[in-house]
């Protein structure tokens, strides 16, 4: 006769509910508890330390609840976190931009939205797993950020709502999840602050033309043997700030930073179209001015024409670097990081904004930035040209648009001479 296993059940396997289930064996007086860990797709066996059946059920559901509820087994498994496809996502990021598909600073920004202290998506959903993980659960978490960080831009909500569902997306590639669960935004705050700019002359009076005071401390500053990060302050620093203001050029590493000899093209009115246009009475341009090729500006690629004061300056950078090659950068073209050269540009003009106590926008008590020079341009070109620049190809040229123009630009200026009296006439 075959010896009976002391594993052997000695009664029935008996189900609570499912997935919950207990069951006695030789081998113990005790009752086991058999629960299905449906992550792992696995039973877990723990023994209920009873020897009553019915204090064996009471002791099986709390052994699930301190396993599902508030113990480790509630836990996802690393390979359905959240984490692990961030992870993943942070080694495609860096994948990208070792191939040159993508910006440098596309690691930056990924690595800053998942991990940022107080609104990234890592401390926040880190341990989910991903195959529950609904829409709910997006809203939740803005609704937290909301609370701790109301300051945060559309923007960057933006930028947020993107590195989530890339990280769902690789989810869905792996075959994890088969849908990315929706990610709506926040409704969009109606009220914008305008943009930093120097006020100019007539906005204000002569005496308090912050642009002509910027520019005229800015000269002064560059003999006084004044360095920063062990970089001089130079006349460069004044010319890049003009430059900026007569180009329209974001003050950022891939526009102004970017730009070398050889995307520049000086350009002297005396194209076909301009030669009809001066026989049909409009004015001809016989100044000289440049076209800029800005290869990877914010908005992509786009052809720039300056105003003619950029022509002047870009003759005292050729005689500033009389033995440049084609390739070699507008302004501070010993450094090759061009990250590095912005840092400098905006560190030396911290000290040029110090100098003349321009730190701080009056009407916004923002502060002021190399952007503020953009951000005057625009203003100027709107303002100055009493009316008759074409908005539309104002916004092309600077890599912007109607929308921006009129929301930022438009609005907060008053308007020129011709507009009022076109405003305040009774007609024939």
């Amino acid at each position: 006769m075959e010896k009976k296993s002391r594993f052997a059940l000695e009664e029935p396997i008996t189900t609570i509910r499912r997935g919950l289930a207990i069951y006695k064996t030789g081998a113990s007086p005790y009752y086991f508890a058999r629960i299905w860990d449906r992550k792992n797709s696995r039973n877990i066996v723990r023994s209920t330390k009873e020897t009553s059946k019915i204090q064996a059920r009471d002791a099986a559901e709390q052994l699930y609840h301190s396993l599902f509820v508030v113990g480790d087994l509630n836990t996802t498994p690393k390979q359905y976190t959240f984490w692990h496809f961030a992870n993943l996502l942070m080694h495609q990021a860096e994948y990208d931009v070792s191939q040159g598909n993508r910006r440098s600073t596309h690691i930056k920004d990924t690595r800053l939205m998942l991990k940022q202290e107080n609104w990234g998506l890592l401390p926040f959903l880190e341990r989910k797993d991903v195959r529950e993980i609904q829409t709910k659960d997006f809203v939740a978490f803005v609704r937290k950020i909301q609370e701790s960080r109301p300051d945060l831009s559309r923007s960057t909500y933006g930028q947020i709502k993107s590195v989530f569902r890339r990280v769902m997306k690789i989810a869905q590639h792996d075959g994890i999840i088969y849908a990315i669960p929706d990610a709506p935004l926040p409704p969009h705050r109606k009220h914008q602050e305008p943009r930093t700019f120097f006020r100019f002359f007539p906005l204000v009076d002569k005496e308090n033309d912050e642009w002509k005071k910027l520019i005229r401390v800015a000269q002064e500053i560059a003999i006084q043997n004044l360095s920063v990060r062990g970089c001089p302050i130079t006349e460069e620093l004044r010319d890049l700030v003009m430059f900026l203001n007569h180009s329209f050029l974001r003050p950022t590493y891939s526009e102004l930073y970017n730009i070398t000899h050889s995307d520049i093209v000086v350009r002297r009115g005396e194209n076909r179209l301009e030669e009809e246009q001066s026989d049909k009475g409009v004015p001809q341009n016989k100044e000289p001015w440049l076209l800029l090729t800005v290869r990877r500006g914010k908005t992509g690629r786009r052809m720039v024409d300056t105003m003619p004061a950029a022509y002047s300056i870009y003759q005292r950078i050729v005689a500033r670097y009389p033995h440049h090659k084609p390739d070699d950068y507008l302004f501070f073209p010993q450094y090759e990081n061009r990250q590095y050269a912005s840092r400098i540009g905006m560190a030396q003009f911290n000290v040029l904004l110090d100098k003349a106590e321009l730190k701080k926008d009056r009407e916004t008590g923002k502060r002021h930035s190399l952007y503020s020079v953009r951000h005057t341009s625009l203003s100027q070109r709107t303002l100055l040209s009493k009316g008759k620049v074409n908005l539309l190809i104002l916004a092309q040229n600077s890599g912007t648009s109607l929308e921006m123009l009129q929301k930022f630009y438009l609005s907060n200026l008053p308007r020129t001479e011709d507009a009022v009296r076109n405003l305040q006439t009774f007609g024939d």
